[in-house]
């Protein structure tokens, strides 16, 4: 499997280009269903659910404005170098920090809504 480079994401709504990050975590859920067999006794089973997916991200953004609407939607779309991959997502998470004499950093956690494909 490929390294996925924070500096492959980038960020638009639409098609307008917000924002490139510096670190990216891509994280994939899935439900896990308790089934209740009879003849099992103690020991549970599951079967799988639904899925969803989160992005969390940090770096500069190059619209900050329009990232730190919570509840936007937007395009997010990422590369491991050879595969892309995407899907639309809501802005669930954002802040900003800064220091004396240095660039403020933006973080975002965005929750996938629909497939990541």
């Amino acid at each position: 499997m490929a390294v996925i480079h924070g500096r492959n994401l980038k960020v638009s709504i639409g098609s307008t280009l917000i924002g490139w990050a510096k670190s990216c975590t891509v994280t994939k859920n899935c439900d896990m269903i308790e089934v209740a067999p009879t003849a099992d006794g103690t020991a549970r089973q599951y079967i799988a659910g639904r899925t969803d997916w989160q992005i969390e991200v940090s770096g500069l953004m190059t619209n900050m404005a329009t990232i730190m609407s919570v509840g936007s939607s937007v395009t997010l779309a990422y590369t491991d170098g050879s595969t892309s991959y995407g899907g639309s997502a809501i802005v669930k998470q954002a802040k900003h920090t800064g220091t004396v004499g240095n660039l403020a950093q933006q973080s975002c956690v965005f929750q996938g809504t629909g497939s990541l494909h």
